[in-house]
């Protein structure tokens, strides 16, 4: 509810930052926020918008920018789980930022031994991971074999399937 995070948030003792988090389809339930609204909220405070589209961030190849992801682009941050809908290892993971500069500065390791090419960017203070397998491969290769429409693909069947199933469990006898 809008009013009440602005309600929070005119409360919070907060002087520097403020984060909302919002969701974008929760894993069990398939909630889903008012990205649109909760963005007039932060901006009225000065707060930070993260959205959690881990699970529902892939719902935008069904509907596009106007189904229940609308407002996503509006966020500051948005994490999603390629393992979900991507068919990759369970930890690949993808964060989004609008300011790059941030997260560089939060995840910079000053240290000598660290020291690239200087080539840009540093993708060494892109994550809190300095030693890593390349997670970021599989995801890459998915994309570049089956293409948006081949993932809006996998997600169309695995909705409808749910669908099929959820019709089944009403029409059997408790």
């Amino acid at each position: 509810d809008a009013s009440l995070l602005h309600q929070a948030l005119l409360q919070a003792d907060c002087p520097v930052s403020k984060v909302v988090v919002a969701s974008c389809g929760t894993v069990s339930g398939t909630a889903f926020d008012n990205l649109i609204k909760l963005r007039s909220v932060c901006d009225q405070h000065g707060a930070w918008l993260h959205v959690d589209a881990a699970f529902g961030g892939y719902e935008r190849l069904l509907s596009g920018a106007g189904g229940r992801t609308a407002g996503l682009e509006l966020a500051d941050s948005i994490t999603l789980d390629c393992h979900k809908w991507m068919n990759v290892p369970y930890d690949a993971g993808v964060a989004l930022v609008k300011r790059r500069e941030l997260l560089q500065g939060s995840c910079w390791v000053d240290s000598p031994y660290f020291e690239g090419a200087g080539s840009e960017p540093d993708m060494m203070s892109l994550g809190i991971e300095n030693s890593r397998r390349f997670r970021g491969f599989p995801v890459w290769m998915n994309i570049m074999c089956y293409g948006r429409e081949g993932i809006r693909e996998w997600v169309r069947k695995d909705v409808e399937l749910a669908r099929h199933l959820a019709e089944w469990c009403r029409s059997c006898p408790v």
